[in-house]
């Protein structure tokens, strides 16, 4: 049996829309010289067999008359198009399944981490209520922050650097201040420390930026009336 080249029919469907890198395209057979569709079978090939198109008759069903009228022919195509938007959207569910499981493991995986850091906050607490050396408590307090910077820093969390001039990628200016030992546009104060996540900025630094003192004016200046 002569194998005939099929026609390609580009399918999208509303899961589809806007995902031009996807698109769906269904292989459609043509007859053979026997008036039937050619699923690409080996001769004398029985069902589960493969061809040299690689597409078994257990995959498609039996092989199928091709349509003769126009109504027939409207609901083969039909049903080929219903066929690939099940296919896809099957897919795109099973994707998101996927997507889904991986971010819930790094969730629990920061969240296992994050759980140390509560137990030695849960115990500075309870050694505060009776300790008498207060400094011990701070130095206590101090130790817990600096393991849950550690624990964020491992995870991609960096503070923002505030120093030097006024960048508007990475602060946010709250407040003006003048200055005179300072040059104009150089934060002056940090007022909330900024951080980005892997290279984002998720947080900039709210800061106070200085600017040039306002010259005074001189007692000669003034409204002026003019004489006639």
């Amino acid at each position: 049996m002569t194998k005939k080249k099929g026609k390609k029919i580009e399918i999208k469907t509303s899961e589809t829309a806007g995902l031009d890198n996807l698109p769906e395209v269904a292989e459609v057979p043509e007859p053979g010289d026997d008036g039937l569709l050619d699923y690409g079978l080996a001769e004398g090939g029985t069902g589960g067999e493969r061809g040299s198109g690689g597409v078994s008759a257990d995959e498609v069903g039996l092989e199928r008359e091709m349509p003769k009228t126009p109504e027939e022919e409207a609901e083969f195509y039909k049903d080929i198009a219903q066929r690939v938007a099940a296919e896809f959207d099957n897919y795109r569910k099973r994707i998101a399944s996927e997507f889904e499981q991986v971010r819930n493991a790094a969730k629990e995986e920061l969240a296992m981490r994050l759980l140390v850091v509560l137990d030695h906050m849960e115990l500075a607490l309870q050694a505060a209520e009776s300790a008498k050396d207060t400094k011990a408590v701070v130095e206590g307090v101090r130790l817990i922050l600096k393991q849950l910077r550690d624990v964020l820093g491992n995870e991609g969390l960096r503070k923002v650097k505030s120093e030097g001039k006024f960048d508007p990628r990475y602060h946010e200016c709250v407040e003006c201040e003048e200055s005179e030992e300072l040059e104009p546009d150089e934060i002056a104060e940090v007022i909330q420390d900024g951080y980005e996540f892997k290279g984002k900025v998720i947080r900039p630094a709210k800061v106070k930026v200085a600017v040039a003192p306002k010259k005074p004016s001189s007692p000669d200046e003034g409204d002026k009336t003019p004489m006639h």
